[in-house]
């Protein structure tokens, strides 16, 4: 809502290689499947994409962990909140980790 009220939406129409405006739909996204605690494990899949365009992943962490908690500190709450940020932890690794492999290997493979 914050950009629809300012005019910091048009800078995205301006430079279209930016990666906000699909983060910003995803984590949203995200958000509300979270809420509406209907569908829960959407949120592993949509998290997944989101670390694919952005960091902004790892603040899910907290807001996730509270709002399925029953007690002050819940153990199944924080399994299950690991267990939806897993497999974006592994995207945003493989998408820091893979390229500089391959790179090596290109490297490697052209004898140098």
């Amino acid at each position: 809502m914050g950009l629809l009220c300012s005019r910091g939406w048009l800078f995205f129409f301006y430079d279209p290689y930016l990666t906000e405006p699909a983060a910003f739909l995803l984590l949203t996204t995200a958000f509300l499947v979270l809420v509406r605690n209907r569908h829960l494990w959407l949120v592993a899949p949509l998290l997944a994409l989101l670390a694919a365009t952005r960091e902004q992943f790892v603040g899910f962490v907290l807001p996730t962990y509270f709002w399925l908690r029953q007690r002050r500190f819940d153990w199944p709450a924080l399994a299950r909140t690991i267990g939806l940020l897993l497999p974006a932890l592994v995207v945003f690794a493989a998408l820091a980790i893979l390229p500089t492999w391959a790179v090596q290997f290109l490297f490697l493979a052209m004898g140098w």
